[in-house]
């Protein structure tokens, strides 16, 4: 077995079992074309099986499927999240599957920094996937509260105001018929 000190040299092949692997079959030591990371290949038929890394790898196997597109995708409810690679100075900003609301990122980006969880970024004009810099600002969370409130209010008084008219139409054509 070999030991945690001691580095392989690329293209060295050897039987699983001396590598710490369960199986017998032979591996070759080989670096990812992508980035250049070391890694024990099976070893077949002359060649290794594959030669992409595991991050590399699965990487490929997402791009290459029917239904990518690009790792940008909807949440369901109206706002857009894109997938970042680890090495991506904002990754401290995603979920654990890597990705990140995308209104949150164009706004780090602006800011040139990550966001703090508790920094809330809203949408001047209320459309969720409208991420342009210029459309979003940073608030606090009781201005994003009173946000929230003043537009519910608004809309409750707009609701009035539409049923208001629609009696006083209905109550303006009874009396022009009765004044006829």
């Amino acid at each position: 077995m070999i030991k945690g000190d001691e580095m392989p040299e690329f293209g060295e092949i050897k039987k699983g079992i001396e590598i710490g692997k369960q199986v017998r079959d032979k591996f070759i030591y080989c670096a990812c074309p992508h980035c250049g990371k070391g890694g024990w290949h099976r070893f077949i038929k002359g060649k290794p099986e594959y030669v992409n890394c595991h991050s590399c790898g699965r990487k490929a196997t997402r791009e290459m499927a029917s239904a990518w597109k690009g790792g940008r995708i909807s949440d369901g409810k109206g706002y857009m999240k894109i997938l970042l690679e680890k090495s991506n100075l904002y990754y401290c900003m995603a979920n654990k599957d890597g990705y990140i609301l995308e209104h949150r990122y164009v706004m780090g980006q602006t800011l040139g920094r990550p966001l703090k969880q508790w920094e809330i970024v809203h949408h001047k004009n209320r459309i969720k996937d409208d991420n342009r810099p210029e459309n979003l600002e940073l608030v606090s969370h009781l201005e994003n509260l009173s946000s929230d409130l003043i537009l519910a209010n608004q809309e409750q008084l707009l609701r009035e105001i539409r049923i208001l008219r629609l009696q006083v139409k209905g109550l303006t054509e009874q009396l022009q018929g009765r004044l006829v």
